[in-house]
């Protein structure tokens, strides 16, 4: 009978159910992170190519070779955005190669972030940033994350998996 317990075995208690708020957090963040890197890092690449741009009001002369630098930069940054955005997707998608890219991209953009205030950049990027990559990288990092993404890769139970029946 289900749920009568067999003698000389301990009652089956039904598992802790797995929320996946973390895992959903962190995947929100990536997602909202990387978007704003994508927007970002391409517009400062056509701000840099574009001679027009008031990007060059502040400055006399510009060094040879600065608008390809800066160009490369901003596309680079949209690239990582993108890749990003693919780690938030898989960590949806309940994906260790999800969480390991959410919890490595972060981890580097917070880096970037305090080493970029540190050495004094102008503006408070660096603040912003970290209140999205500090938060994402401990909550994709977190357990309870790695939990909700083995309870999702367990096939459900089914017939062709259940044990013997018991002998009358």
């Amino acid at each position: 009978m289900p749920g009568i317990p067999l003698p000389g075995y301990p009652p089956a208690y039904p598992p802790d159910p797995v929320s996946g708020g973390t895992a959903i957090t962190a995947g929100v963040l990536a997602t909202l992170f990387s978007i704003l890197m994508v927007l970002g890092g391409f517009s400062a690449a056509a701000m840099a190519w574009s001679k027009d741009s008031s990007f060059y009001d502040e400055y006399d002369s510009v060094p040879e070779g600065f608008t390809t630098v800066m160009t490369g930069v901003g596309i680079g940054l949209g690239v990582v955005g993108l890749v990003g955005f693919v780690g938030a997707v898989l960590l949806f998608n309940r994906k260790t190669s999800g969480r390991v890219i959410v919890i490595a991209l972060s981890s580097l953009f917070a880096v970037l972030f305090i080493v970029s205030s540190l050495v004094g950049a102008p503006d408070g990027g660096g603040t912003l940033g970290l209140l999205f990559t500090v938060p994402t990288a401990l909550l994709a990092a977190l357990p309870s994350t790695g939990r909700w993404i083995a309870v999702g890769r367990k096939p459900e139970f089914s017939q062709e998996y259940a044990p013997y029946p018991l002998a009358p």
